[in-house]
């Protein structure tokens, strides 16, 4: 796997977790790899590994059962904040583009609109 230069790679391992627990790829109270497997896997520090779960374990996306491993949280509220968060970052993102582009509200909105019929069909 390649990593982007300009984040750090614990950070891009813990959006890469995040988008598999929100997605449902990893379920709650799931067990995760080890640390060792996922330094092995995404070749990158042991520590780094063991960073990246104290982060999310600090975060309560994950748990640790003594002697077990660390699982996804099976609390459906921090799955919902993770969801709203990650979400609001891409539209912020996107919004920001738009704007910075000089497109007008209703020039959004029927770009939105226009890709939510095509995704879901027309409403």
């Amino acid at each position: 796997m390649e990593f982007d230069t300009k984040l750090p790679i614990y950070q891009q391992m813990i959006n890469i977790f995040e988008k598999m627990i929100i997605s449902g790829e990893l379920s709650p109270g799931e067990k995760m790899p080890s640390a060792r497997d996922v330094a092995r896997t995404y070749s990158i520090n042991p520590n780094t590994a063991a960073r990246i779960y104290n982060e999310m374990e600090q975060m309560g996306v994950v748990f640790t059962k003594r002697g077990q491993g660390t699982f996804v949280t099976e609390d459906s509220d921090v799955i919902s904040k993770l969801k709203h968060v990650y979400v609001k970052k891409i539209f912020d993102d996107l919004f920001n583009e738009l704007v910075t582009l000089k497109f007008e509200r209703n020039e959004i909105e029927e770009i939105m609109k226009m890709y939510l019929d095509s995704m879901y069909g027309k409403v």
